[in-house]
């Protein structure tokens, strides 16, 4: 499966392969975390991480925040999924953080 366009983002078929992963498993919080468990070692990533949401509590992954594809710098290219709503995003982190600040702001 071919993962990036010639410009640099993720093919449609790449997203497409994302969304029904996840619907496969569940498509709860779990399988979020699953999903890109196995979306890092496609892109070669550096693991999952989670950041907190300043709505949300620490370590409570259910309350709100985003889990995402390390891939060992803020404004790389990365997938990102929304706890709270269930989505995937296809950006870099930072941008994302920057766009919702009041809601990752401490």
């Amino acid at each position: 499966m071919k993962i990036y366009t010639d410009g640099g983002d993720f093919t449609q078929g790449f997203k497409r392969y994302v969304r029904e992963t996840f619907k496969s498993q569940g498509g709860d919080i779990n399988a979020g975390h699953n999903t890109l468990l196995l979306i890092s070692d496609m892109l070669e990533g550096h693991g999952v991480e989670f950041l907190r949401s300043s709505y949300g509590s620490l370590g409570n992954f259910a309350e709100d925040g985003i889990e995402y594809v390390n891939m060992g710098d803020t404004y790389a290219l990365t997938v990102i999924f929304d706890v709270a709503s269930r989505r995937f995003y296809w950006c870099d982190l930072g941008s994302l953080v920057e766009r919702q600040h009041k809601r990752f702001s401490n």
